[in-house]
């Protein structure tokens, strides 16, 4: 059975924020997702472009007045935005939500597997390769696809 589950207001202007590639990517996702009911959960957009106050704004969450870590389950990110600069300040990241049956964000291992997986094949379909944040070494974020290689 084909769904018709759409993005939210917020999740296209989250996504609009994003390079075309990357717009690309998501709707066809979305595309992958609605042709597979059940093995995909509905899904949103949760953070798209990021300005550089944005970026130092989550850097500075586990850390001190000086940077250094203080709560390391509560660091999200390395890249300060100015120094060390994130792939959404170039418009090449995205991070989802998977919804569950209850209408509310489901982080589940299988649910973030589940969308990462439709955002995996359609990056692929498009000649784009793309890393997927829970397979970085030193923060998990698996809510997190990020274009590495635009064809």
């Amino acid at each position: 059975m084909i769904r018709n589950y759409k993005y939210g207001k917020r999740s296209e202007r989250v996504k609009k924020s994003t390079s075309y590639s990357m717009q690309q990517v998501c709707n066809r996702a979305m595309f992958i997702a609605n042709s597979r009911k059940l093995h995909c959960p509905d899904f949103g957009l949760s953070r798209g472009f990021s300005t550089a106050e944005e970026q130092y704004e989550l850097f500075k969450k586990g850390r001190d007045n000086n940077g250094q870590i203080v709560f390391s389950g509560l660091v999200v990110t390395h890249c300060d935005g100015y120094e060390k600069l994130s792939t959404h300040q170039s418009r090449n990241a995205i991070d989802f939500f998977p919804i569950g049956d209850n209408g509310k964000a489901d982080y589940s291992d299988l649910a973030i597997m589940y969308v990462t997986t439709c955002f995996m094949e359609a990056a692929s379909d498009l000649g784009y390769l793309i890393d997927w944040g829970g397979s970085f070494k030193s923060i998990s974020d698996g809510c997190h696809i990020e274009l590495t290689k635009i064809y």
